[in-house]
């Protein structure tokens, strides 16, 4: 069959497609077995063919120049120091370490890339059809060909922090991974929720169109390659936060319904089961309260992403100016808002780009760097550039100080001992020789009273060799619950898993508990001669260190 070409400029969010008819091809294979169609219903887009220069957010390009010039200023300042200093082969074993350095992170985000695959569902045809198909239209409709791998997990700590969002996005040089709990994409198979999912989704696909797709996005490539970044973050996450509107604002035009896009909002807010009862009145008086606190408006200044309530607010505006139409349907449920929330609206939608910025930004940053060349072959062996130098290590030095400067570096069993509650160290002394593999260092504490007999702590050198000692201790023990009697299983501390645990009689009799850190590669061993198992669980529930 002959190739077509699709009737759309790549520049424009395409208009979406008009639902297949009755036995037509479908969008990914469903439940409903072999031949089974999938028709993806028509989603009413207001900005359907709109180029996707005038969605992007007013503030983007001013951003982008500013961030550019900070780059550009905190290199042209460490060019100026070493070629001051006839440091030339350093600033080129410097430029060489980054590059390095940028290839080994790129090979570590390939391999953590892979991990997910044994610790995460990749999402495809053959795994979960339904998601794919929403990624597969919001990628159609977005005209978005890079790749983007997403991988569904329960928890999102399993795999990454245990603070990041639900829904987390990773990119560095061209590799895009999006993490996402499997509650927080909700049920693909309904109707509302498969199109607020679209919405979601489009956000970050958007956000990387806008980050990605412009033709200076090269130059800001190279800028963070230099690893200056941490020195200006500051005047460099604004430019990051600004994608974050211009995701929002392109997802708007991909999904084309206001009250489809707001029920996304209020899930990544509150979560699946509270959105529906959210009220809009509420959410917009916050939002405008937050945005008169300096202080709230000072700590969003070091994050890549911005507030959610000014998200909120920056979609909203967005749609006022757009599409009046599908605003004046949702003011009723405004009316009991702040009395301020048209005026903010309204400025914010009042915002334009100028046409220039990022030319002269460009401008700027070119010039500090020759400023900063030329500075440093006119001005040789400065006393301004020493002053920097000595400045720098005065710095590292003060910092060694605050962590302990000359004092001795602590032993391993003082590491160990310090992860013990200050009416436990009493009486703890290194214990004896083991032959498990991978151990560091082991300390016995003597308990009696209203606790266990004895409490061994053992390191060891990497959370795997932990887990081996833990099997070696535990042998055959089988999976269960140790409120209930000899078991093995896992503990969670604050929502998030911290190693394992079992509970057994040892061989010598004595009623055991042993539980294990994988964040600190630490086990913990608690035994008692007289205690029953029931005991013993109700003091670790209570009593027992949690080795952090």
């Amino acid at each position: 069959m002959a190739s077509t070409r699709s009737p759309y400029d790549p520049r424009t969010v395409p208009v979406p497609p008009r639902p297949a008819p009755p036995g037509a091809g479908a969008v990914g294979a469903g439940a409903a077995g072999a031949g089974a169609t999938r028709v993806w219903p028509p989603v009413p887009g207001p900005l359907t063919g709109a180029p996707i220069a005038l969605l992007r957010h007013p503030a983007e390009p001013s951003r982008f120049a500013l961030a550019l010039v900070a780059l550009a200023v905190a290199a042209a300042v460490a060019v100026f120091v070493l070629v001051s200093l006839g440091q030339a082969t350093v600033l080129l074993a410097i430029v060489l370490g980054i590059a390095g350095a940028v290839l080994l992170i790129w090979v570590l985000v390939q391999i953590w890339r892979i991990r997910l695959l044994g610790d995460a569902v990749l999402v495809s045809e053959r795994t979960l059809p339904e998601v794919q198909a929403v990624v597969d239209v919001v990628r159609g409709r977005l005209s978005y060909s890079r790749r983007v791998d997403l991988f569904v997990v329960d928890k999102i700590s399993r795999v990454l922090s245990a603070d990041d969002a639900p829904i987390s996005l990773t990119t560095y040089f061209g590799v895009h991974v999006l993490v996402a709990e499997g509650d927080a994409l909700g049920d693909p198979g309904d109707p509302d929720e498969r199109e607020q999912l679209l919405f979601t989704l489009a956000t970050y696909v958007g956000a990387l169109k806008a980050r990605y797709g412009q033709w200076w996005s090269p130059i800001f490539t190279a800028f963070q390659m230099t690893g200056l970044t941490v020195f200006v973050a500051p005047f460099v996450l604004p430019y990051h936060r600004a994608t974050v509107f211009s995701g929002d604002r392109i997802a708007y035009a991909c999904c084309g319904d206001l009250e489809v896009s707001l029920q996304a909002v209020y899930r990544a807010l509150v979560g699946t089961t509270v959105a529906p009862h959210l009220r809009a009145d509420g959410l917009t008086a916050q939002a405008l309260q937050a945005r008169r606190r300096p202080l709230l408006r000072f700590a969003q200044l070091l994050r890549p992403t911005p507030h959610a309530t000014s998200r909120y607010l920056e979609l909203l505006s967005f749609v006022r100016l757009w599409t009046p139409a599908a605003f004046a349907a949702h003011r009723p449920p405004l009316a009991g808002a702040d009395p301020e929330a048209e005026r903010v609206l309204t400025a914010l939608a009042r915002r334009r780009a100028h046409p220039a910025v990022v030319l002269v930004g460009i401008a700027l940053a070119g010039a500090a760097l020759v400023g900063g060349l030329v500075l440093g072959a006119v001005f040789r062996d400065s006393a301004v550039a020493r002053g920097i130098v000595e400045a720098v290590e005065a710095g590292e030095d003060g910092g060694g100080e605050g962590t302990g400067g000359g004092a001795p570096v602590p032993t391993e069993e003082e590491l160990l001992l310090a992860l013990l509650p200050p009416d436990l160290r009493a009486g703890c002394a290194a214990g004896g020789a083991d032959p498990a593999a991978g151990l560091v260092a082991s300390i016995e504490c003597p308990l009696g009273g209203n606790r266990p007999d004895g409490l061994t702590l053992f390191a060891f050198e990497s959370a795997p060799a932990m887990g081996d000692a833990f099997e070696a201790f535990v042998g055959d023990l089988p999976a269960g619950d140790c409120a209930i009697g000899n078991a093995r299983n896992t503990w969670v501390l604050e929502g998030v898993t911290q190693g394992p645990l079992g509970c057994y009689e040892s061989s010598a009799g004595d009623t055991t508990i042993l539980w294990g850190s994988a964040a600190n590669a630490v086990l913990a061993l608690a035994q008692d001669a007289t205690w029953s198992p029931s005991v013993m669980y109700r003091w670790w529930t209570t009593d027992a260190p949690t080795l952090r």
